[in-house]
């Protein structure tokens, strides 16, 4: 979805754009690890962003998406989530949900763009993971023995970034 999104912002898309994916095909994180995005058990999306705060900030943009998904994700579950620093959200010592951050910058310094893929593992179950993940990897499903609707998860996290991008944009 970052790839998607990075293209549609290079085009002129408007901040607020957001790119789903019901399964990704090229999912990545950080260092470009593979991230698994199976059909239908995750929520995989990206935001553009067109912030207009100095350059030096929009580090804070992945830190500002972290503590918005931990707090959505505690909103639905009841459960208590972490930041693992700078970007996976970890629920009982296991990942449950990653965000990367790309930014393009313009010819005097200022943000161009950025674009902020999250996943997150909704329905995921053991099987999904595989053993080379299941010891670090978790979903809402397994924490919970809850599935939920995707635009639940969806809507629980937009509402919570956009109180905070607000809140920082206006005052960063």
């Amino acid at each position: 979805t970052n790839l998607k999104a990075l293209e549609l912002a290079k085009q002129g898309a408007a901040e607020g754009t957001i790119v789903i994916a019901a399964r990704q095909t090229a999912g990545r994180g950080r260092m470009r690890r593979k991230w698994e995005s199976p059909e239908g058990k995750g929520l995989w999306f990206s935001m553009i962003l067109r912030p207009t705060i100095a350059a030096e900030y929009c580090a804070q943009i992945t830190l500002l998406t972290a503590v918005a998904a931990v707090k959505a994700l505690q909103v639905l579950t009841d459960k208590k989530f972490s930041i693992k620093w700078p970007n996976d959200i970890m629920l009982d010592g296991k990942k449950v949900c990653g965000i990367l951050a790309e930014m393009a910058l313009t010819a005097d310094g200022s943000i161009e763009y950025a674009v902020v893929g999250i996943g997150i593992n909704i329905n995921m179950s053991s099987d999904d993971f595989g053993a080379q993940l299941e010891a670090t990897a978790t979903s809402l499903y397994l924490a919970t023995g809850i599935e939920y609707e995707h635009e639940q998860v969806l809507k629980a996290f937009l509402d919570e970034f956009d109180l905070l991008y607000s809140h920082w944009h206006c005052c960063g």
